[in-house]
């Protein structure tokens, strides 16, 4: 399986389940906060002839930029995900992932389509009480 970018997943997951992606995405900017992803990846650090994911070239310094959570490995995505759900909705279906079955693709489909379900019902009864 390929990584799951932008423009063959996380857009078409955005248009179809937006409550469960804008909750996902800001789940990720915590994340990323809280494990120091910058520092991780190495953002900002200078590099004369390196050659990196994402780079911003500055006179004659290059500096880098971390990659976002659909430009990392696949099996990075997974873990991360995992953590996701576990955070989320504290349940998940196995203590064990066999990557080489797992398909990360079907398995965020189906967990934004039930969430997408449980944050339109909240959002419906807070807005339905006087």
């Amino acid at each position: 399986m390929d990584n799951l970018n932008r423009e063959n997943f996380w857009n078409e997951q955005y248009e179809k389940y937006p409550l469960a992606m804008v909750h996902f995405c800001n789940w990720i900017d915590t994340y990323k906060a809280a494990n120091n992803w910058d520092t991780l990846f190495n953002a900002g650090i200078l590099h004369e002839q390196i050659r990196v994911v994402e780079t911003a070239i500055v006179g004659r310094i290059t500096t880098t930029t971390a990659p976002k959570f659909h430009d990392l490995p696949l099996t990075m995505q997974i873990g991360i995900w995992i953590t996701y759900v576990r955070e989320t909705k504290k349940f998940w279906t196995s203590n064990t992932v066999d990557l080489y079955k797992f398909d990360l693709r079907q398995e965020i489909t189906d967990f934004l389509e039930c969430h997408e379900d449980d944050l339109q019902k909240a959002a419906k009864v807070t807005y339905e009480k006087p």
